[in-house]
C-alpha cells in the first residue's frame, strides 16, 4: 500500500507540472483622425522554441468616435428640417503585420444620420450665419473578439514570433446626402460629373472640421507549457507500475 500511494502522488505532482499554463496581456493606445491610420505595436507571442503554445488569443477594443461637422446651405432659399438627410459612417480593420497577406477583422465602426436640421438660405458668406448648422457627433463602446486554435488558427499564426508585431489600424466610410423635398429653383451643379462647386453652386454641404478616433485595446495570450515526449514516457511508466502493483494484491 505504500508504495502505491507514493506513485499516485508522483503522478498526480507530474500531471500538476505538466498542465502549467500562463497569461500576457499588453495594452495599446490608439488616436488619429478618420482620414489617416496608425501602427499599433506590441510584442508578438514567443513560444520559446516550441516549448510554449499559444491556447487563446483575446482584444479587447474601447471604441470612441467624435466628430465637429458643419451644414451649410449656399442655395437662394431656405430648407426645413425634414427636407433632407446626411449620412455619416465609418468602419475599421485592424491587420495583424504590414503589407498584403496578414489576417485583419473589423473591431467596430459607427452610422448617424442627420435628418431634422432646418438652414436658412445663403447669405452670400461661406461659413456661418442663418444658413449653418454646427453640432458634435460621439460614438463610444466596448468589444472582444477571442480567437483559439480550432476556430481562429491564422489569427494565433500572426502574432507568433519573437519581439515588436506592427499591425495596421484604419477605417473607410464615407458621407451619403438624399433630398426628402428637393427645392425648387435651384440651378444645377456645375462641376464635373454633376458635382457642385464650392461655394458658387447651389447645394448643401457637410464640413467635417475635427474627426478623431481614440481608445485603447488590450491584447492577451493565455498559453501553456508543451510537453516533452520524455514527460508522456514518464506518466505512462508511473501509471503502469500502479497498475501492476494492483494486480499484484
Amino acid at each position: 500500500m505504500k508504495r502505491i500511494h507514493w506513485t499516485s502522488a508522483l503522478l498526480v505532482a507530474f500531471i500538476a507540472g505538466v498542465a502549467q499554463a500562463g497569461t500576457i496581456t499588453q495594452v495599446v493606445p490608439y488616436d488619429f483622425a478618420f482620414a489617416e491610420q496608425e501602427l499599433p505595436t506590441f510584442d508578438g507571442f514567443d513560444d520559446q522554441g516550441g516549448t510554449l503554445q499559444l491556447d487563446r488569443l483575446t482584444f479587447d477594443w474601447e471604441l470612441r468616435w467624435e466628430i465637429d461637422y458643419r451644414l451649410e446651405n449656399t442655395g437662394p432659399t431656405g430648407v426645413a428640417a425634414g427636407d433632407f438627410a446626411v449620412q455619416i459612417e465609418q468602419f475599421t480593420v485592424h491587420q495583424l503585420g504590414l503589407g498584403e497577406g496578414p489576417p485583419a477583422y473589423g473591431p467596430g465602426g459607427f452610422f448617424f444620420s442627420i435628418e431634422d436640421v432646418a438652414l436658412g438660405a445663403y447669405d452670400g458668406s461661406p461659413g456661418g450665419g442663418v444658413d449653418e448648422y454646427i453640432d458634435t457627433f460621439v460614438e463610444a463602446y466596448d468589444r472582444s473578439f477571442e480567437y483559439t486554435p480550432s476556430d481562429g488558427a491564422v489569427y494565433l499564426d500572426a502574432v507568433t514570433q519573437v519581439g515588436p508585431l506592427e499591425t495596421v489600424y484604419g477605417g473607410f466610410g464615407g458621407i451619403g446626402f438624399a433630398w426628402i423635398n428637393e427645392p425648387i429653383g435651384w440651378d444645377p451643379p456645375s462641376g464635373p460629373f454633376g458635382t457642385p462647386v464650392y461655394p458658387d453652386d447651389d447645394a448643401i454641404w457637410v464640413h467635417l472640421d475635427s474627426t478623431r478616433h481614440v481608445g485603447q485595446f488590450t491584447v492577451t495570450y493565455d498559453f501553456s507549457v508543451v510537453p516533452e515526449p520524455a514527460a508522456f514516457g514518464l506518466v505512462g511508466l508511473a501509471g503502469l507500475f500502479l497498475v501492476r502493483r494492483r494486480r499484484c494484491r
